[in-house]
């Protein structure tokens, strides 16, 4: 009996060496992973610097200590909009600063989705899809099961820049 259990494993393990040989490594998932973090990072941390002439406000920028010039730093400012007591008028110009950047992204040709996935998610996930003859990437910002304010938040604020940006594609 111990024989053939054995062979049993044995054979498993054969089998799934020959199989896994075909999929892909853990390493090669992780250098990918890697590169879409990468990749994400410089979407998100992007400077628009003509945004500060078409929004003089520099009294906000003082406030919060940036420029808001970037989606990371416009999202950071938005999720911490309650700390640092934002009021609704400068809340309507983080959300008109989202626009702004969507709208200079459509220019540039740069299309991006953005996703905020709520239970298991690949983290970083990009896909490609056409919209009205336009590649654009769908891009999954994180996958988490926890859901708390600044989850929230993160999501609304990318919410924006996405509504701007299916509008303007669809107007081709």
């Amino acid at each position: 009996m111990i024989k053939f259990i054995l062979c049993i494993c044995l054979s498993f393990l054969a089998l799934q060496s020959v199989y896994s040989q075909e999929k892909t490594t853990l390493a090669q998932i992780l250098t990918e992973q890697d590169t879409k973090s990468v990749k994400l990072n410089s979407i998100l941390n992007k400077k628009i610097d003509s945004i500060n002439s078409h929004f003089p406000n520099t009294a906000l920028r003082r406030k919060l200590k940036s420029e808001l010039n970037s989606i990371e730093e416009i999202k950071t400012q938005y999720q911490l909009s309650t700390i640092v007591k934002l009021d609704d008028g400068e809340i309507k110009e983080l959300f008109d600063r989202m626009v702004f950047i969507a709208q200079q992204f459509y220019k540039e040709q740069d299309f991006y989705i953005f996703q905020c996935s709520v239970g298991w998610a690949a983290p970083f996930r990009i896909k490609e899809k056409t919209i009205n003859n336009k590649s654009v990437s769908i891009i999954n910002v994180h996958g988490g099961c926890v859901v708390g304010e600044t989850t929230k938040k993160e999501a609304e604020i990318l919410e924006v820049f996405n509504y701007e940006m299916k509008q303007l594609l669809s107007k081709g």
